[in-house]
C-alpha cells in the first residue's frame, strides 16, 4: 500500500469557483457578514463548518465559494478543511490525490501543518480527508483541538466540510471545536420547520448556528 506524501501539488479549484461565478456578489455579500461576526466573547469568528441534514445538498459548494469569495478580500486567507467521511466531494474531484490530510493529523502520523496544500486560488488552501476513511481515527476533544488550533494559525478563516447533522457521534466532535456553523437547506425542503428542529439539536449539542443558506445545486 502507498504511504501519503508530502503535499507537492496544487489543488485546482478553479473550475468549481467559476461554475457559480453569476454567485459571486451574493458569496461575497455572505463572506463581509462573516468578517463582522464575533463570538459571544467578542472574539472574531475563525471558524466555521458548513453542514445540512441529508446529503448532496451542496455543502461543499457554499464551502468553496464561501471560501474563495472571502480570499478576495485584501489580506485574507482561508483553509477549507474535508471532514466528511461519509460523502467527501474532495475525494470524488481528485481520486489520484494521496497526499496526507485531516485524518492523518488525528491520527498522530503528521502536524496538521504538514496536511495544508495550497490551491490555484490565492491566499486559499485545502486539507483532504488523508488516510482511507475507513481507518480507525481517534476523534478525541485533544486531538481536534490540536488540530484545529493549528489551522488558525495559518490563515485568517477555517471553513470546514461537516458531515450531515444526523451522524451525531463525528458532527458532534468537530463542530464543537468550531465558532459555529451554517446550515444548507435546499428548496425542496420546508426550511422553517427544519431549520427550527435543527436548531433545537443544535442548542443541545452546545452548537451555534450562525446562518441557514438555501441552495438548489448539489454538492
Amino acid at each position: 500500500m502507498s504511504q501519503p506524501t508530502a503535499p507537492q501539488t496544487s489543488f485546482d479549484l478553479t473550475r468549481e469557483i467559476q461554475r457559480w461565478s453569476v454567485l459571486a456578489q451574493g458569496f461575497e455579500r455572505l463572506a463581509t457578514r462573516f468578517l463582522g461576526l464575533t463570538t459571544r466573547q467578542g472574539a472574531p469568528i475563525r471558524r466555521v463548518g458548513i453542514t445540512s441534514v441529508a446529503r448532496q445538498t451542496g455543502t461543499s459548494t457554499i464551502a468553496i465559494q464561501l471560501a474563495a469569495a472571502l480570499c478576495r478580500f485584501p489580506e485574507q486567507s482561508a483553509i477549507l478543511v474535508d471532514a466528511n467521511r461519509e460523502h467527501s466531494w474532495y475525494d470524488r474531484q481528485f481520486t489520484v490525490n494521496n497526499s496526507p490530510g485531516l485524518l492523518n493529523a488525528l491520527s498522530g502520523d503528521l502536524e496538521i501543518a504538514d496536511c495544508v496544500q495550497n490551491t490555484t486560488t490565492a491566499n486559499l488552501s485545502v486539507v483532504t480527508l488523508g488516510k482511507p476513511v475507513w481507518a480507525d481515527v481517534d476523534y478525541g476533544k485533544q486531538s481536534l483541538a490540536d488540530a484545529f488550533l493549528g489551522l488558525s494559525e495559518i490563515a485568517d478563516r477555517v471553513f470546514v466540510d461537516l458531515p450531515v447533522v444526523s451522524d451525531t457521534s463525528h458532527f458532534r466532535a468537530i463542530s464543537q471545536q468550531l465558532d459555529g456553523v451554517i446550515l444548507v437547506l435546499t428548496p425542496g425542503l420546508a426550511r422553517l420547520e427544519l431549520a427550527a428542529r435543527v436548531r433545537h439539536l443544535l442548542t443541545q449539542m452546545e452548537v451555534e448556528l450562525l446562518a441557514v443558506v438555501p441552495n438548489q445545486w448539489k454538492s
